[in-house]
């Protein structure tokens, strides 16, 4: 209303933030840093696609917060780096983007892996509940996986960060 220009974005694929890289860098001038910024990304995303690709899924369930138990769907940019490194997201289905379950929901899906996110080092209260449940599968196995938030939670160049990581756990499970 003030007639200021606003620059809006939300990506929800990888391939989002290189084109709003790309975008901003038009926007304020600097499009070959930012061509560049874009670039490497992409390149980025292309040798973890090519590291990763072709192994046996690994359902995941990724835990937003534990209460209330938020989780992601498939039009998540989390998604997107959960299928880039070989996760299946037992919840991509749901409506929401980050809808609401419940435990019960969570054992009945029986995660091989369970992948929260936090920014205090050795914050495990997101896996308290489930290092109770030995019937589930993540449990058994001890795959619990902790990411930065401060990697995974941006929709930035650095959400590849957390990407890495990601993929380096779900590789060992």
């Amino acid at each position: 209303r003030l007639g200021l220009p606003v620059f809006s974005s939300e990506p929800r694929r990888l391939a989002d933030i290189s084109a709003t890289i790309r975008r901003f860098g038009a926007l304020a001038g600097t499009a070959a840093a930012a061509d560049a910024a874009a670039a490497a990304f992409d390149r980025r995303v292309a040798a973890l696609r090519a590291r990763y690709a072709g192994r046996p899924p690994v359902p995941v369930f990724y835990q937003i917060s534990e209460r209330p138990l938020l989780t992601i769907n498939h039009h998540h940019i989390i998604d997107d780096v959960l299928r880039l490194c070989g996760g299946a997201n037992v919840f991509a289905g749901l409506g929401a983007l980050t809808p609401m379950v419940s435990p019960e929901a969570v054992l009945a899906a029986n995660p091989e892996a369970i992948v929260t996110s936090g920014g205090e080092s050795g914050n495990e209260t997101g896996f308290a509940l489930w290092s109770k449940l030995p019937s589930l599968l993540a449990t058994q196995r001890g795959n619990f996986v902790m990411l930065h938030s401060d990697t995974i939670s941006r929709q930035s160049d650095r959400i590849l960060d957390g990407g890495t990581a990601l993929c380096e756990q779900l590789e060992r499970v």
